[in-house]
């Protein structure tokens, strides 16, 4: 995308709807955006890498814990994602 034909007004709409549709898909989920996109960023990549484990997101009520994993009933993994 060329962003250069872009005056600012138009610049700053389409950066509102590119945070609205992140939030509907919950990549973004609270105020801090670089946070949470270090998140989602650090969750793909483990879901890329079947040698690690298969993180999934908490609730951003969790502090801090960020991921988990579960592997089998037995074994449960808690992870702080740091950016």
């Amino acid at each position: 995308m060329d962003f250069e034909q872009y005056d600012d007004d138009s610049l700053i709409e389409a950066y509102s709807e590119v945070l609205s549709e992140l939030r509907k898909r919950r990549i973004i989920r609270s105020k801090n955006v670089i946070g949470d996109l270090g998140e989602h960023f650090a969750i793909e990549c483990y879901r890329k890498n079947k040698s690690f484990p298969n993180l999934s997101l908490q609730d951003k009520g969790m502090q801090h814990i960020d991921a988990v994993s579960i592997k089998g009933a037995s074994e449960m993994r808690l992870f702080r994602v740091a950016v």
